[in-house]
């Protein structure tokens, strides 16, 4: 510390004994290796000198550049978690979706889709996908109550035709054994 006039009232390193006292207010002095920084006090007059060796300031910088550094590369690495746990967030429906469409696609009518965690699309995906399901087991259903009419139409066709055929041949069997002329046998036959 020293006084108005320049000289040195205190001093923690002896062995400076030349001390630059400009006549500014406030700055600082780098000599060499050395950092020196003063400020005048106005109430006294007094100046305030703060000296160090200058690897020391080096050594606040680089301690601020690997701090710098380090920050940005810690708001790098939370912004991709961020940005994956978005995407794990947004996407995960999206296999959802996927696994349940294979299921139906094995013919599986029976499964409607609610998804656990979604966006507003992703709901309204998953209703428009329940309402296609219900749609296409509805129209399965008509197809295959189509083809049980259909296969109860045919055997009853098929039946009307071996009716007709059975009394055709019963006929004509009992028209034979009346004439052969054995009326026991046709009289046995009509009853």
């Amino acid at each position: 510390i020293t006084d108005s006039d320049g000289n040195v009232m205190f001093r923690t390193n002896e062995e400076k004994t030349n001390i630059f006292i400009p006549e500014q207010d406030y700055g600082y002095i780098m000599n060499g290796a050395d950092f020196t920084a003063y400020c005048t006090l106005t109430s006294n007059n007094w100046r305030i000198f703060c000296h160090s060796k200058s690897n020391g300031v080096t050594q606040a910088r680089k301690t601020f550049c690997i701090v710098f550094v380090a920050a940005i590369v810690i708001g790098v690495l939370l912004s991709v978690i961020l940005i994956l746990v978005y995407i794990k967030w947004y996407i995960s429906p999206i296999y959802e979706f996927e696994g349940i469409m294979k299921r139906v696609g094995d013919s599986n009518m029976n499964i409607r889709w609610t998804p656990k965690k979604a966006t507003k699309e992703i709901q309204e995906m998953a209703k428009g996908f329940n309402s296609m399901v219900d749609s296409i087991s509805e129209l399965i259903e008509r197809v295959e109550e189509g083809n049980r009419l259909n296969t109860r139409l045919n055997a009853k066709v098929i039946e009307e035709q071996l009716n007709a055929h059975f009394l055709y041949n019963v006929l004509n069997s009992i028209y034979y054994i009346a004439d052969s002329g054995d009326h026991e046998k046709t009289a046995a036959m009509t009853e």
